[in-house]
């Protein structure tokens, strides 16, 4: 990924990175944090996922095609390691320094889902 910059973390462990955004996004209203049916942590909201944790660094995330490939195009996150060709895009979490970025991440997620559930309403 070319326009991430990365630092080390100030005395955190990359173990405690993950865990960090998981505790700032289950502040978010409506969202739930829970065992995926994969592994990890999968986070939803009304039921539709947000994303996921793969080994507690490896960050998974629905978007549609054209979303996703936004996304990899600006160089915020990478094709999907597993559909590469699909809107799910993936971000690796070396340290401290990516938990802003994972967190931005899925406030986009967040956010087209509500505008989702908003526009069709789907509840």
């Amino acid at each position: 990924m070319q326009h991430r910059q990365r630092s080390p973390g100030a005395g955190v462990s990359v173990a405690s990175a993950p865990e960090r955004v998981v505790e700032i996004v289950r502040t978010w209203k409506g969202v739930r944090v829970a065992e995926h049916r994969f592994g990890g942590l999968g986070f939803t909201f009304r039921g539709g996922e947000l994303g996921h944790f793969h080994d507690d660094s490896v960050l998974d995330l629905p978007f549609p095609g054209d979303v996703g490939r936004g996304l990899v195009a600006k160089g915020w996150a990478d094709p999907n390691h597993l559909f590469p060709s699909s809107g799910w895009v993936t971000f690796r979490i070396d340290g401290f320094a990516d938990v802003a970025h994972a967190v931005r991440l899925l406030r986009i997620a967040y956010r087209y889902r509500r505008l989702c559930i908003a526009k069709f309403k789907v509840h």
